[in-house]
């Protein structure tokens, strides 16, 4: 892992792949927004609720499309719609609008 000048270790993450047979194998999540395939699937724990389990599943270019609690309480979020704001909308600084 590298390191900086301060001996701070730096993780940036990697890309992993589920093989089966030789076969790639891909998530699939299906909510009333539609068919996801290809998604990544995370599973959350919290260091200060170990008993917390959360399933995620994110579609590539969306975000996540379907979350829910395996353990520990929690419940399901589902995609429902989505719509895309015009170029006109965007954002300043810290989430204000832009005027």
């Amino acid at each position: 892992m590298p390191r900086d000048e301060d001996g701070n270790i730096w993780y940036l993450g990697e890309e992993t792949a589920e093989f089966d047979g030789g076969m790639l194998v891909n998530e699939m999540a299906e909510v009333p927004s539609g068919l996801f395939e290809d998604v990544l699937l995370t599973k959350d724990t919290i260091t200060i609720e170990p008993d917390v389990l959360e399933y995620k599943f994110y579609a590539r270019g969306i975000g996540p499309v379907l979350v829910f609690g395996v353990s520990g309480g929690g419940g399901r979020e589902e995609l429902i719609e989505m719509d895309e704001a015009l170029p006109s909308a965007g954002t300043g600084p810290l989430g204000s609008p832009n005027r």
